[in-house]
């Protein structure tokens, strides 16, 4: 029986997925003691003249400057405190418009999808009238697909401003929030999507939908999924037809001038992303294990960011390897890409999703094997750069990696080596993101002899480590 090296599974949302449920509080337990013990010890031993140095200056302030240092730190957390209810009302009233808006786009793709309806002879049997259904003309499909789109749009956006504002992966606490009340709605009011996507699962009716359709049909599923491996990913019609186009080992980029091929590369790239996030579901990843699905979506980040240079020799000259035409120079250069509709776009999705392929399937003994003759390291360090941490939905894929690798001893050495945990340090103080660190920690003190090596470091980022791990046991995660 396959094995999993760590026991908890994985949750898994559309942007936020990663560690496991227990790993929110990984830090406050045992894995931080640990941490505080190990580098505490280093910062006692080789750090001796900063703590008194602290403590000199601690004594010379007597009482009357820690009452004023209160009075001024108490102002400035109303100020705060005014300010984030100011910003948080004007969430709630974009996001009340926002809303609307996706109530009306509702209802007017139930209008467009009713009158693509083929209908059948009206003296028509029951074998006739089994052959009607979605069949939209050209321009029909070119309002549907504008249509899911803008709603696509409208709920990442929420989704986007509840992970930098909230960051809870738990379904309860989304459903409180807009992005979840529209996710809600998007699953209850789901005859439209029911009829396109029933339409794609029949092979003679799948041909005859254009692909500018079936691209806003895949974003548009991406938008319904909150977590775990729920409606519509649960459809087996609708999940064997995604598998079809989410192969990762036809992955050449399209020509700009090709309008047709763009709308394909975007069906691929929105399946790979429904592929990731069926990885939740334990028979998916076994399917998926007996294939060299993690192999090569390993190999697709790595020649997205280091370049040609990352394929092995006999293959850089492939066709395969023209086809990847943005190398790690136009990564880093674009490491945000606001519009999926959009060739940069897609390429920043799909690097995405096959980050988050690869964390999710290396947590498997067997799946590791074969990602690591694509430098994982190399890779992980490059997106873990500052200018990379731009892209908060990447980064978080990128720390489930971090922790995927850490847990082994030879790859958290190497990462250790490499400056990960400086990398950490540098990285921007979210609540999500914090989750993520806190997990990679608790998986590097398993690992006695990188734990070393981050105690011989210098006095300066020690003290900085213990103190970003004194703030996640203070705020629980």
């Amino acid at each position: 029986r396959r094995r999993r090296r760590r026991s908890a599974q994985p949750c898994c949302r559309q942007v936020a997925t990663r560690w496991p449920p227990a790993a929110a509080t990984a830090a406050a337990g045992a894995g931080a003691v640990g941490w505080l013990l190990l580098v505490g010890a280093a910062v006692v031993a080789g750090v001796g003249e900063m703590a008194s140095n602290a403590s000199g200056a601690g004594a010379g302030t007597g009482a009357a400057p820690t009452t004023a240092l209160e009075r001024t730190v108490g102002l400035g957390l109303a100020a705060v405190q005014q300010a984030g209810a100011h910003a948080t009302q004007a969430r709630e009233w974009e996001s009340s418009i926002a809303m609307e808006e996706l109530g009306t786009l509702l209802e007017t793709l139930e209008s467009l999808v009713a009158l693509a309806q083929e209908q059948p002879p009206a003296q028509a049997g029951g074998a006739a009238a089994a052959e009607a259904g979605f069949a939209p003309t050209t321009e029909q499909a070119e309002e549907i697909a504008a249509c899911l789109h803008k709603m696509s749009h409208l709920v990442e956006e929420e989704d986007r401003k509840y992970n930098v504002a909230i960051g809870d992966t738990s379904e309860r606490v989304r459903l409180l929030h807009p992005v979840g009340k529209m996710q809600s709605m998007l699953r209850d009011r789901s005859k439209a999507f029911d009829i396109m996507s029933q339409a794609l699962s029949v092979p003679h009716r799948n041909r005859r939908i254009p692909s500018c359709v079936k691209a806003a049909i895949a974003r548009y599923t991406l938008t319904m999924i909150s977590f775990q491996f729920q409606y519509p990913l649960d459809d087996e019609g609708v999940f064997e037809e995604t598998r079809k186009y989410a192969q990762l080992d036809k992955l050449l980029d399209p020509t700009h001038d090709k309008e047709e091929e763009l709308n394909e590369f975007a069906v691929r790239t929105y399946c790979i992303g429904l592929v990731a996030m069926a990885l939740i579901n334990e028979e998916v990843c076994q399917e998926l294990m007996a294939t060299n699905y993690a192999k090569n979506a390993m190999q697709y980040v790595s020649v997205a960011i280091l370049g040609h240079t990352a394929l092995p020799e006999e293959e850089q000259n492939s066709e395969r390897a023209k086809g990847y035409k943005h190398d790690k120079d136009w990564y880093l250069a674009n490491p945000v890409c606001e519009d999926s509709l959009n060739f940069e776009g897609l390429c920043c999705d799909r690097l995405r999703y096959c980050v988050q392929i690869v964390a999710q399937l290396g947590e498997y003994n067997e799946t590791l094997a074969t990602i690591l003759p694509h430098k994982p390291v190399q890779v992980l360090m490059q997106l873990l750069r500052p200018g990379m941490s731009r892209n908060i939905l990447l980064l978080l894929e990128a720390l489930h990696l971090a922790g995927v690798l850490l847990g082994h001893r030879k790859l958290a050495i190497e990462l250790v080596d490499a400056g990960i945990v400086k990398a950490f340090l540098k990285l921007p103080r979210l609540d999500t993101v914090n989750e993520g660190v806190a997990f990679c920690l608790q998986r590097l003190q398993g690992v006695s002899q990188a734990m070393e090596m981050v105690s011989a470091s210098p006095p300066a980022m020690r003290a900085e480590l213990m103190k970003l791990v004194c703030n996640f046991i203070s705020s629980g995660n």
